[in-house]
């Protein structure tokens, strides 16, 4: 079993306690509750409501509500009495009333109620309307207390002598009640109207106080009718004090959010990186306004995350499970606009189509789909695992399906994390040489293409990290790449790396993005080819070839080889073999003037034979497409003192050779 969820599905319960509170309610329950507690001592009665729409978290507030109160009062000689009724539990309007002093019987327990629960009776069969009707109305159970009511119905006591008597025995108990009320905005119009009457009724009784929890808005509708306009003035003089709950800042709700998802969907959660914030920022927490909202969202990320969660980026896939609940609409126009959504279709390449949809949605939504889909650094793009703008990944997002062609997010998610540890490297693209997918290419050459093809879904400094990266690797991948790959992976970094520059629009990222290949990465062959073909070829067709790569070159070439200087040194000083790559020889013999060059090769003879073994090895044509330079005849110097001096039979013959390849030149 997939470890998605931590339980079920959630069931929107309201929180009992106020450690649980991360909406803020608690000051606001605090205050209601000294209100409460120091209604205990007044004998008139107080009615109190509380307003909020639904799923703002009216309940668990007034939970909260209870809960500091009943902190207050422990250890005190007078406790308030608690009584909940959810009219809501029973229907048909005639039935509220009686079902109400039902309540109230059931909660008063104890000798010390007796008086109240008879008094209460008798203002039952004051308010209920004949014998007949209570007995059609009887609740399962409580036939004992329908034949009372009915018993005492031919003495029909008027409502005011009842009042007077419940007034004495309340006045004589001290005995405070707190009745709870909530939810009223469930009800239908006309049995909301018999709430606040029955309220009304027994509103002024001594000791006894109403906490009502309902929707202002819709309470108010509901008793406005064309003959009836005093809805809000009719609630106004039973209800004294109203309070609307607090406003949730938004980062309070956001904080809900991310409180319940990792507490529900650990596995989620903990796949979220620091990528994500942004992108919720922009387009997922303006749609959450209160935390049923967000329960619901939880709901669905539970289901559907265990069908995708190897196949989608969880940042995405949670902003649109997101549009699907709450913007439906948006949701089907994305579904619907893949081509121009992806900016690896032809028609991604050209957005203004999809643009002009997008104002609209912006406008209407408040969301910044342009941020969502942008491209590149300029637009505020971020790095993320299976972009939707990318075609390869845009479906898996809409049919809850994996795709086997592709890296999974967890090796997507080894390589990125190991973007900042270039050690790394070689052994995860060794690992990845040995997998081929089903499109019988290596997962090696599947994750460069994945860059290559979603590069503008990427930071600006993203991607300078997969530069360093894949150039770290590209001499290793020469010997670890099978000879059975369609394609060579060297040329997909190649193209990569002029990519990246491309990509990269920001001079200043640019430049510090050449300065550190060349500083950490200066003997790489790719590097270096391309340093020899700005700085020396004699070749016009790569002169001619112009791209931000090369230019940038040409640019801060004097930089480049002072680098290249200081780094050779460094090989020559801790006396390493030089990189067996044409390009650093042609490097070396143009960045150090003769003299210097003269005085090392002299000094050691072994690294002279070295590059005159390799100079063979690669043929002269090398040297040809460069400017030949005069440290050559250097070496040829050498290769003659080298024939006729003690050195073995085996140098010996390697410098006759030299000679013999320039001497016939």
């Amino acid at each position: 079993m997939n470890d998605t969820s931590s339980g079920n599905l959630s069931a929107d319960s309201p929180i009992k306690e106020l450690a649980a509170d991360s909406l803020g309610y608690r000051p606001f329950a605090q205050n209601i509750a000294t209100i409460l507690d120091n209604a205990t001592t007044r004998e008139d009665c107080l009615v109190l409501g509380i307003h909020g729409e639904w799923g703002s978290g009216k309940t668990s507030a007034i939970n909260l509500v209870i809960k500091e109160l009943e902190d207050r009062q422990k250890g005190t000689e007078i406790q308030t009495k608690i009584i909940h009724f959810s009219p809501w539990l029973f229907s048909g309007q005639e039935n509220l009333t009686f079902a109400f002093f039902h309540e109230l019987d059931l909660n008063l327990n104890g000798e010390e109620w007796t008086k109240l629960k008879d008094a209460l009776k008798e203002m039952a069969s004051a308010t209920l309307p004949i014998a007949g009707s209570i007995m059609n109305l009887i609740i399962p159970g409580t036939k004992d207390v329908a034949k009372s009511i009915k018993e005492t119905i031919d003495q029909k006591p008027s409502l005011e002598k009842t009042k007077n008597k419940l007034q004495d025995i309340l006045t004589q108990q001290q005995r405070p009640l707190l009745i709870i009320i909530d939810d009223i905005d469930r009800l239908p119009a006309d049995e909301m109207r018999q709430i606040f009457r029955m309220v009304k009724s027994v509103a002024d009784l001594p000791y006894v106080t109403y906490l009502l929890g309902f929707d202002r808005k819709i309470v108010e509708g509901a008793l406005e009718k064309d003959t009836d306009l005093e809805g809000p003035q009719w609630i106004e003089k039973i209800v004294q004090g109203s309070f609307d709950l607090p406003y949730i800042i938004p980062f309070r709700i956001e904080l809900y959010f991310w409180n319940k998802l990792k507490a529900d969907i650990p596995n989620l959660y903990g796949k979220l990186d620091e990528n994500t914030a942004p992108y919720f920022k922009h387009c997922l927490f303006p749609q959450l306004k209160n935390p049923r909202q967000v329960t619901r969202l939880i709901n669905a990320l539970i289901v559907g995350w265990l069908s995708v969660q190897d196949s989608v980026n969880p940042t995405l896939f949670v902003v649109i499970e997101s549009w699907r609940l709450f913007n439906h609409g948006l949701y089907e126009f994305i579904k619907d606009n893949r081509d121009y959504i992806c900016c690896d279709t032809e028609d991604g390449n050209n957005l203004e189509t999809f643009e002009k949809k997008m104002i609209t949605y912006n406008q209407k939504l408040n969301i910044n789909l342009h941020y969502f889909f942008a491209r590149g650094e300029s637009t505020q793009a971020l790095t993320l695992h299976y972009p939707i703008i990318s075609s390869h990944f845009f479906y898996n997002y809409f049919i809850y399906d994996n795709n086997s062609q592709l890296l999974s997010p967890t090796e997507l998610t080894e390589v990125e994390n190991s973007l900042d540890y270039i050690e790394q490297a070689p052994e995860i693209i060794n690992k990845f040489s040995n997998d081929i997918l089903d499109h019988h290419l290596s997962k090696n050459r599947a994750l460069l293409l994945h860059w290559k093809q979603n590069l503008s879904a990427y930071s600006e400094r993203k991607i300078t990290k997969i530069a360093c990266w894949v150039v770290s690797i590209y001499d290793y991948s020469i010997s670890i790449e099978k000879q059975s790959v369609e394609y060579n992976i060297q040329d997909e970094i190649k193209y990569l790396i002029i990519n990246v520059f491309e990509h990269i629009r920001n001079d200043k990222l640019q430049t510090e993005l050449l300065k550190k290949l060349y500083h950490d990465f200066p003997f790489c062959s790719l590097l270096m080819n391309k340093f020899c073909n700005i700085l020396f070829t004699n070749d016009p067709r790569i002169i001619l070839r112009s791209n931000e790569l090369n230019n940038l070159i040409n640019r801060y070439q004097d930089i480049l080889k002072e680098t290249y200087q200081t780094k050779i040194t460094e090989l020559v000083s801790t006396k390493k073999d030089f990189p067996s790559f044409p390009e650093f020889i042609i490097i070396f013999f143009n960045i150090f003037d003769a003299e210097w060059t003269d005085n090392f090769l002299h000094n050691n003879i072994d690294q002279a034979i070295n590059i005159m073994l390799f100079i063979l090895q690669t043929s002269s044509a090398i040297l040809d497409q460069y400017n030949r330079p005069t440290q050559i005849s250097c070496l040829l110097t050498i290769a003659k003192e080298v024939q006729v001096s003690d050195c073995n039979e085996s140098s010996k013959q390697i410098a006759k050779d030299f000679c013999s390849m320039f001497d016939n030149q």
